[in-house]
């Protein structure tokens, strides 16, 4: 278990440190209840959005910075009351529990909004929040702020937007000129300036 462990989380971080996503949002099975002194600097360094798990056999949905949210400003769920497994309390007979249910997620480019809805259809709970951005080490965060420099988050529309300038412009360039490179020419070209302007 331990190899694999590592394996994945390797995998995780070098996802995570290349993401361009506007949302960041991690599916696990234990809930980081399990392993906090792992996903506590994790969802704190990477600026983690949302995290998904199971496990437990019923519903929590934690708020950010909601009391007994071990994350902080990072909320997550654990939906594992779904099944017919048996669920780690009775469920009452109108379904004002959190035993068996659903989450319901509306997500846009601004907001992710989740909705608790128990087994018998009642909205336990809901939240509402916008894309987290990384928390920087103290001496970075001052010198940032010092020089005048804006902390950003991977992957926003403008962000991607000024990353992704460059290569449109030589797409439009060699569409406009019928570059003869072909489009793997293009695509190493494409690759050089994205490369270079990270």
């Amino acid at each position: 278990f331990r190899d694999i462990w590592t394996t994945q989380s390797k995998w995780l971080v070098e996802g995570l440190t290349t993401s361009a996503a506007d949302w960041q949002i991690l599916i696990t099975h234990f809930p980081p209840t399990w392993g906090k002194e792992y996903w506590i600097p994790l969802t704190r360094q990477f600026g983690v959005d949302l995290i998904i798990s199971g496990h437990r056999h019923h519903q929590e949905l934690h708020a950010p910075d909601d009391e007994g949210n071990i994350l902080g400003r990072t909320p997550f769920l654990i939906t594992g009351g779904g099944g017919g497994i048996t669920s780690q309390e009775t469920p009452s007979e109108d379904g004002e529990d959190d035993q068996y249910g659903f989450m319901d997620m509306t997500l846009t480019s601004e907001t992710l909004k989740i909705e608790a809805i128990s087994h018998g259809g009642q909205l336990r709970k809901t939240i509402e929040f916008g894309p987290r951005y990384p928390e920087l080490p103290l001496a970075l965060a001052t010198s940032a702020s010092d020089s005048g420099l804006q902390t950003r988050r991977r992957g926003t529309r403008q962000s991607r937007a000024a990353e992704e300038a460059p290569v449109r412009s030589l797409r439009q360039q060699t569409q406009a000129s019928g570059d003869s490179r072909g489009p793997e020419g293009r695509l190493q070209v494409e690759q050089s300036l994205r490369s270079s302007s990270a």
